[in-house]
């Protein structure tokens, strides 16, 4: 972790705070207020040069930080963590390389096409240099338990049914989002509301999931009843208790891919379900409790005949 860290989120830091750095020594010949907006090449928003630099040193902080976070939580492995730092890099430089270049624009000189390619394609070298040089974590090989089928007597059936949400912080984090931009959007500007709305429902989509294993197969719903996945018993070879990576899918939420789908709310040990077409499904687990339960509920009804269990009177809830 610490050498992936060190070959990405230090030199990021270091250009940032280079850029920032150089944007304060010429904040004392800035003009107060500063054009910060623009309509075409004509600007039509001001605000105070400090106050510009300081929201841009505090979101590149708030960039780094939240980076250094997800890598810790699993973004650090495999290939897909070079995309992750590029996404990083390309962040911060935007927003350093913009209090740049509009400190350095002469007053009343118009905003042309040259100064934004040049910090636009700054920030697209920078975002590539650092994936070039990112250092990922080999992919940790787990090494995945699958449990036994459990004992159901002749015309009896079992079931497992458990819930999947988000991490707290993550859940606090998307509502402020949405609140903000529903905010911003009744008392500024109405073109933020419909943004405000679609994060409200994304974050509403995906905060919590009912997961259900049974003699049927495995059911997935969201809060809204919308994504959802059923997977018939008979597709499924078995299940297995592994430890899940979110790097694997590209990131936490409801994930598809050319490998299957994943449920990633979180990190750790989960539920594995291999299908009989190759394909695997993911499933985010509270504990290894829960996930080895499941597992064995599904292994029960996929190993067992057809008919041999045709109902499930009394789920077990967790």
């Amino acid at each position: 972790m610490t050498r992936f860290l060190l070959s990405t989120a230090l030199p990021t830091g270091l250009i940032s705070a280079a850029l920032l750095g150089w944007s304060l020594l010429l904040l004392g010949e800035a003009p107060n207020p500063l054009a910060v907006h623009f309509s075409g090449s004509s600007p039509d928003g001001f605000a105070s040069p400090w106050t510009l630099w300081s929201c841009s040193l505090a979101l590149v902080i708030v960039i780094l930080g939240f980076f250094c976070r997800a890598a810790s939580r699993g973004l650090a492995y495999g290939a897909a963590a070079r995309v992750h730092a590029a996404s990083m890099a390309f962040g911060c430089f935007l927003v350093s390389g913009t209090v740049l270049t509009l400190l350095r624009l002469e007053p009343g000189t118009p905003l042309t096409a040259a100064p934004i390619l040049i910090l636009l394609g700054g920030a697209v070298a920078g975002g590539t240099l650092i994936a070039l040089i990112a250092r990922p974590i080999s992919p940790r090989v787990d090494s995945p338990v699958i449990p036994g089928a459990l004992e159901i007597p002749t015309g009896g059936a079992t079931a497992w049914i458990g819930t999947a949400s988000l991490p707290l912080p993550l859940l606090l984090l998307l509502g402020l989002a949405a609140a903000t931009l529903l905010l911003c959007g009744v008392l500024f500007e109405p073109w933020l509301l419909p943004a405000g709305l679609l994060v409200f429902l994304l974050t509403l989509s995906t905060a919590a999931w009912q997961v259900r294993a049974d003699s049927r197969g495995l059911a997935l719903r969201s809060l809204l009843g919308w994504p959802r996945l059923n997977i018939a018993i008979d597709e499924i070879e078995h299940a297995e208790v592994a430890n899940l990576n979110p790097a694997d899918w590209g990131g936490w939420g409801w994930r598809i891919s050319s490998r299957g789908r994943a449920l990633m709310l979180r990190g750790g040990t989960g539920l594995r379900v291999r299908l009989r077409t190759g394909k695997v499904i993911e499933v985010s687990c509270t504990d290894t409790e829960h996930a080895e339960y499941a597992a064995a509920v599904l292994n029960s009804y996929a190993a067992a005949p057809v008919g041999a269990a045709t109902r499930t009177p009394q789920p077990r809830r967790d």
